[in-house]
């Protein structure tokens, strides 16, 4: 005898001789699915289908994001988020979360050296990574790089402004931009030149665009 779908709708397999089919019982019980009753040959299938817990690379991935990766308590994904993300999405997550760390520090570190020649805070400017969340893709720090009238002021200053625009160098990641190079460049031009008038090996007065403060790193 076979059941389908749980149902009270058995039909019998088999010849059929008259005279020996047992009566029906109208108070029986329905047959158990799955043939679960004696003499049943049938197996029980569970319905809900078993999740795959993720392997390898996955696994490795799910882990190191869920564990508030490189300590930054501003991004937190839940967990259930970034399982519905694909292995691809996972790796891109983990490269905006590291990257956001790296440029972190690399403006901050502009930021600390600058010192009282900084203008502003760092900014960023943000990404929406695949987990939802905001991530840094760049950043500034303004700072002050004109020169003053004191030549000696001067030169002390723009050792300062080079070493601001310098100091994230060695960071791999988010290494130093252009516009770092640029400034560091242009600090030890007008530090020079300051130079030279105090030792006397030149008159030349200071160029007017040198006079100007303001620069990004």
């Amino acid at each position: 005898m076979s059941t389908i779908d749980g149902r009270n709708n058995a039909q019998q397999v088999g010849p059929n001789f008259p005279g020996l089919a047992k009566p029906q019982n109208p108070n029986a019980a329905p047959p158990q699915a799955g043939g679960a009753g004696k003499g049943g040959d049938g197996s029980a299938i569970s319905g809900e289908a078993k999740k795959k817990e993720p392997t390898g690379e996955r696994r490795d991935l799910l882990d190191a994001l869920k564990s508030n990766f490189g300590g930054n308590d501003r991004i937190q994904t839940k967990q259930s988020r970034l399982e519905e993300l694909s292995t691809d999405q996972l790796k891109s997550v983990k490269k905006k979360r590291e990257f956001d760390k790296a440029l972190t520090k690399h403006e901050e570190d502009h930021h600390t050296v600058a010192a009282d020649l900084a203008r502003s805070q760092p900014l960023y400017e943000m990404e929406t990574g695949e987990d939802g969340q905001e991530y840094r893709k760049s950043g500034k720090v303004m700072i002050d790089t004109g020169i003053t009238e004191d030549d000696e002021k001067t030169v002390k200053k723009m050792k300062q402004v080079r070493a601001a625009a310098l100091a994230p160098d060695g960071n791999q990641l988010a290494p130093l931009s252009e516009a770092d190079k640029k400034i560091a460049a242009e600090a030890t031009e007008k530090e020079q030149a300051a130079q030279s008038r105090m030792d006397g090996t030149s008159t030349e007065k200071p160029k007017e665009e040198h006079k100007k403060g303001g620069g990004s790193t």
